[in-house]
């Protein structure tokens, strides 16, 4: 008898131009079940409006959401107060600041900060270089050569900073032929 009455809310609400999500929560069920109970249900004007307007303002909210949490970040970053995602574990974000400081003094240049270039993260960037660094042996050193891939047009110099024992020639041509330079982790002092 309670599902009849909770069934006949959800379908007046769908009716009314309420979301499935907006129902459940109202209603306290489950999603699945209220989208099953009003699936045949064809909105009105009015209610496909409703749920376009409020579509709308999720994604105003959202976008605005999304500029502040970038413009934060950016600047966290530059101050070095936070790291990007870049799925690294706590043992490389513990020694990033240090790295950075090597790759700087290698590469005889300050300013190196993470960026986002065409939706893909990279380690160390600045108006002249790109430079990746990973100590993973495979899987660090084939998604570091598809990310440059996907930068390919970049006018900036590109560089990938790996072990050279796990570095071998099929790898470098394939650093080739997206123009990036290999530099050994070896020579790099202290790193």
């Amino acid at each position: 008898m309670v599902k009849k009455e909770e069934k006949r809310k959800s379908i007046i609400l769908r009716k009314k131009g309420y979301s499935l999500n907006e129902i459940s929560k109202k209603l306290e069920l489950n999603k699945t079940t209220v989208s099953l109970w009003v699936r045949d249900i064809k909105l009105n004007d009015n209610a496909r409006k409703r749920l376009e307007k409020r579509r709308l303002i999720r994604y105003k909210m959202s976008e605005e959401t999304k500029r502040k949490i970038r413009a934060t970040h950016k600047r966290l970053y530059a101050e070095g107060v936070l790291s990007p995602p870049n799925n690294r574990n706590s043992y490389h974000t513990k020694l990033e600041k240090e790295i950075k400081s090597k790759i700087e003094t290698f590469f005889d240049t300050k300013n190196l900060l993470p960026e986002k270039i065409n939706g893909i993260w990279f380690d160390f960037v600045n108006e002249s270089f790109i430079i990746e660094y990973t100590i993973n042996k495979t899987e660090g050193i084939s998604n570091a050569i598809k990310r440059f891939k996907e930068i390919k047009m970049e006018k900036r110099k590109k560089f990938l900073v790996c072990p050279r024992k796990y570095f071998g020639i099929v790898r470098r041509k394939r650093l080739d032929e997206v123009g990036t330079t290999f530099i050994n982790l070896d020579i790099i002092p202290n790193l």
